[in-house]
């Protein structure tokens, strides 16, 4: 997609969404399923982060005007794995 180039040049280190970060079923070649995924992953080594409940923390940064936090997670080591659970914390 035309967003890989613009997240390369921001140098992004993780990405988060309230879904999954590619479009299902997307209208790519069978070898790019997954694009999004196979990119930031792979290319750029970017964290992802799908299905995120991005709900209240919205309405916590609205509540205080503040946009900005400190943002950690921590997800399970799964040995041999490619994803697992997390817990992820915004610091306000």
């Amino acid at each position: 997609p035309d967003c890989i180039g613009w997240l390369s040049e921001r140098d992004i280190s993780v990405l988060g969404c309230d879904g999954v970060s590619d479009v299902l079923p997307g209208n790519h070649p069978d070898d790019w399923v997954m694009p999004i995924h196979q990119t930031v992953i792979v290319a750029m080594g970017v964290h992802l982060l799908d299905n995120l409940r991005l709900d209240q923390l919205a309405a916590a940064c609205a509540e205080r005007s503040k946009w900005s936090f400190l943002f950690t997670v921590a997800p399970l080591r799964v040995e041999g794995g490619t994803g697992s659970p997390a817990n992820p914390i915004a610091l306000l």
